[in-house]
């Protein structure tokens, strides 16, 4: 039984990286599971466009990493055949796509984007959808380490696996405090978000005018939130 299945495309990072780049990927990836083994997690990885591993998971192999479709399907299957208790995805989306979900509050000029990309629909048995209604309910624990879209090295996303495979627990109470930043259009949808995790919204900053800059100390708290989008 695997606890936690970590999913990439392996042709992807190999254009972005080379063999070289891809195999330091590779001896991180070893060195986080093995500390997840010391944690009491059972780590393994599966390639999407593996055609071994994709028939084993009963899905199939993607062929084009940047189509939403085939990602989809191909993280449903293979959830389906681990059923892991999470599932973390390795890459920017010019590795594995975010879905191509389309906006419910497109409304130009107010609100110009036509689509309302994100990894909402990787955390959902629905099958592949553009409607947004369908994923209302995840089902998954999913969670995204990626490195930068567009990369020529492995640089940032090395150091990225370092601090996963490096980090050390803490107590809950150390992470009460908060840093919390949205703007005014969005404040009291914060504001709820901030009283539902942290019991207060008292320490909420809206940008402007706080920011861009903001203080060592006010950053000090382990616990970030911001909504500025």
């Amino acid at each position: 039984m695997v606890d936690k299945v970590i999913v990439s495309n392996r042709s992807a990072l190999l254009r972005k990286y080379g063999k070289p780049g891809f195999d330091k990927i590779q001896a991180s990836l070893k060195s986080l599971i093995e500390a997840d083994a010391k944690r009491g997690l059972k780590t393994g990885i599966t390639y999407v466009d593996a055609a071994s591993a994709m028939k084993s998971a009963g899905g199939k192999t993607v062929t084009d990493a940047g189509d939403c479709k085939q990602n989809k399907d191909a993280i449903d299957a293979i959830f389906r055949k681990v059923s892991p208790q999470y599932l973390m995805i390795l890459g920017s989306v010019d590795v594995v796509p975010h879905q191509d979900l389309k906006s419910p509050t497109f409304n130009p000029p107010h609100d110009p984007d036509r689509d309302a990309w994100g990894d909402l629909p990787y955390a959902c048995d629905a099958p592949y959808s553009r409607d947004i209604t369908k994923f209302k309910g995840p089902t998954r624990v999913v969670s995204r380490l990626p490195d930068l879209t567009k990369a020529t090295t492995p640089s940032y996303l090395l150091r990225l696996l370092k601090f996963a495979t490096d980090y050390k627990s803490r107590s809950v109470t150390e992470y009460a405090g908060y840093f919390g930043l949205s703007t005014h259009s969005w404040r009291k949808s914060s504001e709820q978000s901030l009283q539902n995790v942290f019991g207060n919204s008292d320490s909420l900053l809206l940008s402007p005018p706080a920011g861009p800059i903001h203080s060592a100390k006010r950053l000090a708290p382990l616990s970030h939130f911001i909504n500025c989008h």
